[in-house]
């Protein structure tokens, strides 16, 4: 088998997009034109680490957005408006 073979093989086994499946409007190189231009036994690390970079990454699961914190601030309503409390936030971001 080619090293180009094994290349696209390792690319779409991994899930990782291949070249003209997406377009970005920009001039750099795909991920799979900068790996075809390397030499083989470069493809090969490059499959390697990616495999072993793929297996060691964990997602994270998904968690549904509770609102715990609703509520907590009534004591102040009589004191700040909600423009209030943008404009101290804005203050605090900006410093």
């Amino acid at each position: 088998m080619s090293a180009r073979r094994s290349l696209e093989q390792g690319i779409h086994g991994l899930g990782v997009a291949a070249a003209g499946e997406q377009s970005y409007p920009c001039c750099m190189k795909t991920l799979e034109e900068m790996i075809h231009d390397l030499p083989p036994e470069a493809q090969r690390q490059v499959i390697d680490f990616t495999r072993e970079l793929a297996g060691t990454t964990k997602i994270s699961p998904k968690r549904k957005l509770t609102q715990q914190w609703a509520g907590a601030l009534k004591r102040y309503r009589d004191q700040y408006t909600s423009l209030d409390l943008q404009q101290r936030a804005l203050g605090w971001r900006s410093d």
